[in-house]
Formats: structure tokens, sequence, C-alpha cells
């Protein structure tokens, strides 16, 4: 080997230290996590069909998205033959391998930005975020989400500065991707018409069609590999209903969830329901409020519900975004009565965890508009696409937590592209 390839190999290894030492650290942090860590599960609605990807190898059950489940499934497979023990390391071993995924998806945005070294503490830091560290021993789809925005955000910017068939191909998985894990991202192509303003039209055609190509033959073929044919998940109704009707403000003040409204319309209506979210839904003999055969009442109610009542909707609207900001606290019952110490710190540490997106809305107001273009449009596009659905059907605390992360990392950029600006304005500029 040359002196010259040595030494240009030591140049790339000292370049990628900071990243790599990052990236070390954070696999202690997981390891340690997976070995000393036990599976919890405040989210059982994935419970179900992640068992029948361990038993079937196929998800026959079509009422939510199936990729969150489709992973969770695939590990416990992997972990089956050591036992439920084996099985519940592998799904820790998966949330950590998603966080991992997260990490590098930070660095390569903000090393668009920043230096090496900012890069990669701040991926590290953000990747230490306390509701990302407590996903990797619970079961929930908050960081599978998280990742596929990250992966909008990057490939969408991405086609922005360098349009191509290329970009605009991984534009359409990102998208695919995040539409299995959370339908609502279904809209995220409303970002490639802002993304391709400045391109020829008939070009801007030719990559918009690309990647809605690709998003939907993706979407296709993955739902055929798990479900056995393309299909949309039946809970579409179910959110709207549980969004647009009589008891909906009751639950979302009660439970900070618009889905117990459910129950106590369809008893006032007098069609008593139950809800198990560990058994299925078409039970004999049993009414769930998650069978098919609601699913027509649902819309039925929900469209009656808003055409008469077009006020309280637009009331619903603000207090669906309250509830959507608001601190997530709903999970405090599962600590231990007696250690009221760290439930206070766990509720604080949640209490902190929501100033993100009013933090970042202030850092726009304080930036008096000059950053609202490149980066920072896309991503202000993005949180208003991906947050407008909750105003209309279903509204949770816990939808917020991977945008918080998002915004977390959109406003390290936009401090750090600050500060360069006043030290060099000429060499840093917006992006």
């Amino acid at each position: 080997m040359s002196k010259t390839f040595r030494s240009a190999l030591w140049v790339g290894a000292s370049a990628r230290r900071p990243f790599l030492v990052c990236l070390l650290f954070l696999c202690t942090v997981c390891g340690v996590l997976v070995a000393k860590g036990g599976l919890t599960d405040p989210l059982p609605q994935f419970e179900l069909g992640a068992q029948e990807i361990l038993h079937t190898h196929r998800i026959l059950w079509n009422f939510l998205p199936v990729g969150y489940a489709s992973l969770l499934g695939w590990a416990y497979i992997v972990g089956a033959p050591w036992g439920v023990a084996g099985m519940h390391v592998c799904a820790m071993a998966m949330h950590a391998m998603l966080l991992l995924l997260t990490f590098v998806a930070l660095y390569s945005l903000l090393r668009q930005a920043g230096s090496e070294p900012f890069a990669a503490l701040v991926a590290l830091m953000i990747s230490l975020y306390p509701e990302l560290i407590e996903g990797v021993t619970r079961i929930g789809d908050t960081e599978a989400t998280l990742l596929t925005l990250l992966w909008i955000v990057l490939a969408i910017g991405k086609l922005r500065r360098a349009p191509g068939v290329g970009w605009a191909v991984m534009s359409g998985l990102a998208i695919a991707f995040g539409t299995l894990v959370r339908p609502n991202l279904a809209l995220m192509p409303l970002l490639l018409a802002w993304a391709l303003l400045g391109t020829a039209w008939r070009r801007a055609l030719q990559l918009v069609a690309t990647s809605l190509a690709t998003m939907v033959a993706a979407y296709c073929l993955v739902t055929m590999a798990i479900h056995g044919r393309p299909f949309l998940p039946q809970n579409g109704d179910y959110n709207l209903y549980a969004g647009a009707n009589s008891y909906t403000e009751q639950a979302l003040l009660g439970s900070y969830n618009g889905e117990d409204s459910i129950l106590m319309d369809m008893a006032a209506h007098g069609r008593p329901v139950t809800l198990n979210w560990l058994q299925p839904a078409n039970r004999p003999g049993v009414a769930d409020i998650r069978d098919a055969i609601y699913q027509p009442y649902y819309r039925q109610m929900s469209h009656t519900f808003i055409r008469e009542h077009p006020g309280m909707m637009l009331k619903l609207a603000a207090l669906k975004l309250a509830t959507f900001l608001r601190p997530d606290t709903k999970r405090y019952h599962f600590f231990d009565a007696h250690k009221s110490a760290g439930v206070m710190a766990w509720l604080a540490g949640r209490t902190l965890e929501a100033i993100e997106v009013p933090a970042w809305i202030l850092l726009l107001a304080w930036s008096r508009l000059r950053q609202w273009r490149g980066e920072s449009m896309l991503v202000a596009l993005m949180t208003a696409i991906y947050v407008l659905p909750f105003l209309l059907v279903n509204s949770d605390p816990r939808f917020r937590t991977a945008l918080d992360v998002v915004l977390l990392a959109e406003m390290a950029r936009m401090l750090y592209q600050r500060r360069c600006q006043l030290r060099q304005p000429v060499v840093c500029g917006v992006s």
C-alpha cells in the first residue's frame, strides 16, 4: 500500500472520528438497554399483528397499518428459538437498530449545514432524547415514524437541490415506507410540488410521476408480501368517528385521546360495544368497535356530525391541536405508586419535551423569516402536512414525539447556520 494511499485513509478516518465515536457510544447505550431492560407493553395494539407474523408470516387482520407490526413480528421470529425472553431481546435490538439509523439520518441532515463534530455531537445528543431511549424497551411505533420523517426530509431536500431520477425514487420509497407506519404520511407527496418549483415543468412532471409511481409500487409490493394483497388499513373511518362525535370533547379532555368517545357515543345510540386490543376484532358473539361491520356506520355518523356541527368541529380542531401539543403524561400509572419521586421526575421530563414545537415557532419568528427558505421551508411544510390530519380525526400527544425530534434537529441547524453567517457571512449561506 503506497504512502499516499495510507495518508488518504488516515485523513478519511480522522474526518469521520467524531461520527464514529458518537456512534460507538450510542451503540453502547443501546447494548446496555437491551442487556438489562425488559420489554414493556403500553401499546398492545401492535402485538396482535406481530403475533400473526410470528405464527403465519402474514398479517391477515387489516385494521391497523402493517409497517411497525411487521418489524416487531420479524424480530419475534428471530428470537423465537430462545423463547419469550429471546423474542423480547430481539424486539429491543430492533428498536435499538432503528435508533442507530435515526442517529445516522440526523447526522446526515445536520452535516449539510455544519461541521463534522457539530453534526456528530448534536445528532448524538438528540438520539439520547428520553422518549427515544425509553422506546428501545417499549412497544411503540415512534422510532419507525421518526426514521421515515427524517428520510423524507433528506430525500426531498436532496431532490430540491439536485433534481434527478435517483432522488425522486428515494423520495417515493421514503413516503411509501412512512405510509406503511403512519398513513397520514401519504400526504407527503405535496412536498414534491414545492421542491420542484424551480425546475422546468416537463422535467418536474417526470420527477413527480417517478416518485409517485415508486411510492405506489413499493407500498403495494410490501402490503402484498405482508397481507397477501394490496390494502389500506381500515381504521380511517374509526379515527374520523373518534374525532367527530358528541363525546369527542369529553374524551380528549379526560384521556387525551378521542377513542373512548366511540364507546360512549355507540352506547348512547343503543349500540354497546367493547374494545380489547389483545384480541381479534371479529370474535364470535363479541361486539368489538374495530369490527369491519361498524365501519360504514362510523363513516355515516361522522359525516353527519361534521355537516350538522361545523362550529363544534372548529372547537374540536382547537382542542385536538392543544391535545397534540400537550405533554404526554398518560403513562404515569405504569410506575410503581410508591416511587413518587420517580413519577414526578418523569412528569417533569414529559413537560419539558412538549416545548419543541413552540420553541421552533419562536425561533422562526425571531429569525424574522430570514431562513424561511430551503431546508427551513421544507421542514415547515412537512410539519403542517403532518399535523393537519390530526385536527380532523383523532389526536394524541404521542403522535407528536417524532416531530419533536425533527424540530430539535432543525433548530440546531438554524442556530448553527445563524452563528456561521454572523462570523463568516461570505462563506456560509442558507441552504
